[in-house]
């Protein structure tokens, strides 16, 4: 969790076990045999002995244990996962800094990633345990119930999940059950037997009944253990044991009310006010008692409730923290609104205060809330918007804002505000977000701050420095949602106008920065872009938004690839690479945005084995962020690099993951088009003219199109396609609306300094004249395309275009044209032509650099990645960069140890 709600340790803690427990060896042998399996369920109806039960047989359990106490504001999938990964900690004390950094992050988690993070992390501690999570009642919230379910469903074999709760989850355990996975103990299970009631009665609460009066009871409560208890305290001290226990009888709910009764007739007013008054409270400790009743005994009191039994259940060693049996703590609630109904709201205000000064911000929210005090509430959320805002817990300031009646979060600007970016954030709908801006101006407007203005693109007149400060994080808002709807011009004249507001949040700031990189790379202004997205990481730095930081580099680094800077490119990426990094050498998930666009340009340098690791590593990382549009990348790139090596099967797979991916984001035609380019390719390359043709009709592109720079000028993928079609086709119409439209793509691409885009667009452009017998201007684009190409090393743009390209290339090679150049894209495009003449294999030893064979003689010696790093003073990053590029050349070299062979 946060600064701003501090974790609470007693959910964490197994509950206490009593020495004088009733022994159930029966039970105690189907837990212990269903350890077997994965699952155990404990589902029974309260007051049957769940939580004892699993507790006094964890006490006897020689494997380690951890333990969950869920409650109702773990309906809150960040919530829950948190404090998941704070009891698996105490199994572990390293797992989930995965899963925790993405909570962290500004992006929307998606279940089956985090999930997916912990389990794997989960499978790596070597001694099997046990987790127990306790009340899973309590939880109806979809998002967490579906991770429960994923989690039950892809359990690791050395963990066993106990689930207690009242009711069985809403989640198909049929499969478990027929596969013998499952152990399922119900409330007929757990009922007292004739034997277990007379323990408990005659034995632990000696009251010396006969067996007719304790097999009466046994009956009548039909083993149900909390009706026994209840009835046990009641006929303490009772001279008239057997007229109770004869008129004992009714339905569960008369059972209860008729025992409270009587347990409660028999407190000392001050005992009985205490339990009524406290029973508002979900777990008290003798502080938070104190300040809601006014007394300064609490802890004295708690003490003797707990001697007498009064169903105060403790729920740590200490005995600090405590709460009432559900049951009880209902009926005491009862009684309060009976008797004291006027006091209830505030009781909770009270509580609220101290919960707020301790720290405990949903506790106070929610008891602000019970007593209607709206107003506090939206103080409270207020209060604390701009931390969770910063901290990236947008979705806990979505639920709290969201418990609070609207008129109230309408009175309130900065909260409108900090309700607006986290809905902005997270992707919400564009009218959702637009209605909550609107109420922040408007609540301006009412309090005088701020002259209505109809056009919300003019600067409003500002009256005083708190409203300056509001209309920058409104205007920042505004350019957010002209970016949502590609309405470029706006965005940047909406982000420069907030620039002058400094509003001084720091994710704001780099917010802005961030909307204007991506709108002027929209407009084709690179070098502003590259300025913004600059400004952007070291603004994100300076505030420790190392998410932001990382995510300006990598779209840099994108940048100049677009520019045709590919070294400066990876450049970028490898310094994103380093801020992700912390000082104990770990990654944050955010590395993989670096890791999939480094996939791009090592496959440009024809560096295949690099470029495939580093796309599956950024795959995978990106997943642990959430983001989809850079997963579309990584899978992109792997398609690519699996076509250049052969394999056409993994190479559609890659694809269709990538377009998969692309359907989940509705309509974002960015992302669609990635997909798009390398559906033609693959086409291309397997000779699908019906599906290019296909395509071509129903893409929405047309080579008379207004060209634009919106999807990195998605127009090459039609003249692509038409390329390809006219390989098999004598048509002159293709011949001439590719030749059209390349050329004016041409024209755009040097004016913009797009020289990445340009040299594709030139390799097209040569093999289109090529094709159309004009060698002459066929020599002439490709000559240009390889002066822009050759000091960046690009090698597949080249050679991925198959045999056309070689024809052309030899007869640029007879023309004198770069000659050296042209010879290794030909040898990299025919291999046998490079190896025509066959000498012995280079030796591995001249291919691997010094810092390369220092690492390598470290790893024959058995020494682990941290301990190479430790003695080469390496971070644990660059000794896994190294590693494997040492794996990259023994397969580089493997392969040609087979092809001498073969030769």
């Amino acid at each position: 969790m946060s600064r701003v709600e501090p974790l609470l340790k007693t959910k964490l803690f197994i509950p206490y076990s009593r020495q004088d427990v009733i022994p159930r060896p029966h039970l105690t042998k189907r837990l212990n045999d269903g350890l077997r399996g994965g699952l155990t369920l404990v589902t029974a109806p309260a007051g049957f002995g769940k939580t004892t039960l699993v507790s006094t047989w964890i006490s006897e359990q020689e494997s380690p244990v951890a333990w969950l106490s869920l409650d109702e504001n773990d309906n809150d999938l960040n919530r829950f996962l948190t404090y998941l990964v704070a009891a698996l900690r105490n199994i572990s004390n390293g797992i989930g800094i995965g899963v925790l950094t993405v909570l962290q992050s500004s992006q929307k988690p998606q279940t089956e990633v985090l999930l997916t993070i912990l389990v794997n992390e989960i499978a790596t501690i070597e001694r099997p345990f046990i987790l127990v999570l306790d009340d899973c009642h309590l939880i109806n919230d979809q998002p967490v119930n579906e991770a429960l379910e994923f989690l039950i469903y892809h359990l690791p074999a050395n963990l066993h999940l106990v689930l207690i709760g009242r009711v069985e989850l809403p989640i198909p355990f049929s499969r478990l059950r027929v596969g013998g996975q499952l152990t399922e103990i119900r409330s007929d299970d757990l009922r007292f037997s004739l034997e277990e009631t007379t323990n408990l009665l005659n034995k632990r609460m000696t009251l010396d009944l006969t067996n007719k009066d304790i097999r009466a009871l046994e009956t009548r409560t039909e083993g149900w253990i909390a009706g026994l208890q209840l009835a046990a305290l009641s006929l303490q001290g009772r001279s008239d044991k057997h007229e109770f226990v004869e008129a004992f009888s009714g339905t569960h709910i008369h059972i209860i009310d008729y025992l409270v009764e009587e347990v409660l007739s028999r407190q000392s007013d001050e005992i009985r006010s205490f339990l009524c008054r406290t029973s508002i409270l979900g777990q008290m400790c003798a502080p938070l008692c104190d300040a809601i009743l006014g007394l300064s005994n609490s802890r004295q009191i708690l003490r003797e409730l707990q001697e007498a039994e009064l169903f105060l259940i403790p729920l740590d060693l200490d005995m600090y923290w405590f709460r009432y049996h559900h049951l009880f703590a209902d009926f005491l609630r009862l009684c309060l609104e009976d008797e004291q109904i006027d006091q209830i709201a505030n009781l909770h205000c009270r509580a609220a205060e101290w919960y707020e000064a301790n720290g405990y911000v949903d506790d106070a929210l929610d008891h602000f809330l019970a007593a209607k005090e709206y107003t506090e509430a939206a103080r409270l959320v207020e209060g604390h918007g701009r931390d969770l805002l910063e901290q990236s817990q947008l979705a806990t300031l979505m639920k709290w804002v969201e418990k609070i009646p609207d008129e109230y979060v309408c009175k309130r600007p900065w909260l409108c505000v900090y309700h607006a970016w986290a809905l902005r954030l997270s992707g919400a709908k564009f009218q959702i977000v637009e209605s909550r801006i609107i109420d922040a101006r408007k609540a301006l407007e009412k309090q005088g701050l701020l002259t209505l203005q109809t056009d919300f693109d003019e600067q409003a007149e500002i009256s005083v420095e708190e409203s300056h400060r509001l209309m920058g994080h409104i205007i920042a808002l505004r350019a957010f949602q002209a970016l949502y709807t590609e309405r470029i011009p706006q965005v940047i004249k909406l982000a420069e106008q907030a620039k002058t507001y400094n509003p001084e949040e720091g994710f704001v700031r780099s917010s802005i920065g961030f909307a204007l990189g991506w709108a002027y790379r929209f407009s084709g202004d690179l070098e502003a872009s590259h300025q913004a997205f600059d400004e952007t990481t070291s603004v994100s730095l300076k505030t420790g938004n190392i998410y932001m930081a990382v995510a300006a580099k990598c779209r840099n680094g994108y940048g100049k690839v677009l520019s045709g800077q590919l070294h400066q490119a990876a450049e970028h990426l490898w310094e994103a690479e380093d801020i992700s990094t912390s000082t104990d050498g770990l990654h944050l998930p955010v590395v993989g945005y670096a890791y999939v666009y480094l996939a791009g340009v090592l496959f440009e340098w024809n560096d295949l084995d690099r470029a495939m690791q580093y796309a599956v590593d950024g795959i995978e990382l990106c997943e642990q962020v959430g983001y989809i549009m850079d997963q579309i990348v990584g899978y992109i790139y792997l398609a690519r690099v699996r076509l250049a090596l052969g394999d056409w099967d993994g190479a559609q797979e890659a694809c269709q993951n990538a377009k998969q991916l692309s359907q989940m984001m509705k309509g974002y035609v960015y992302a669609l088009r990635w997909v798009e380019d390398c559906e033609v390719r693959l086409w291309a390359a397997h000779g699908n003219l019906d599906a290019l043709s296909r395509w071509v009709q129903e893409c929405g592109l047309k080579v008379g199109d207004d060209l634009t720079f919106m999807r990195d000028i998605d127009h090459i993928i039609l003249a692509r396609a038409l390329l390809a079609l006219t390989n098999s086709q004598s048509n002159f119409s293709l011949f001439d609306g590719a030749e059209a439209l390349l050329m004016r793509m041409q024209v755009m691409a040097e004016t913009a300094g797009w020289n990445g885009k340009l040299i594709e667009i030139l390799a097209l452009q040569a093999l289109l004249f090529h094709k159309k017998g004009d060698d002459e201007r066929a020599l002439n684009s490709l000559a240009k395309a390889l002066a822009l190409a050759k000091p960046e090393g690009y090698i597949r743009t080249f050679i991925d275009e198959g045999q056309p390209m070689a024809e052309l290339l030899r007869v640029g090679d007879s023309r004198g044209i770069e000659t050296h150049y042209i010879h290794q894209l030909l040898d990299a495009l025919d291999p046998v032509r490079k190896i025509g003449h066959p000498g012995p294999v280079k030796p591995l030893i001249e291919q691997l650099s010094e810092r390369e064979l220092e690492v390598l003689q470290l790893i024959a010696e058995g020494l682990t990645n941290q301990e190479v790093g430790s003695r080469l003073y390496l971070s644990l990053n660059a000794v896994k960069a190294h590693t494997r590029n040492i794996y990259s050349k023994l397969v580089g070299f493997y392969r040609d140890i087979l092809s001498c062979n073969k030769r």
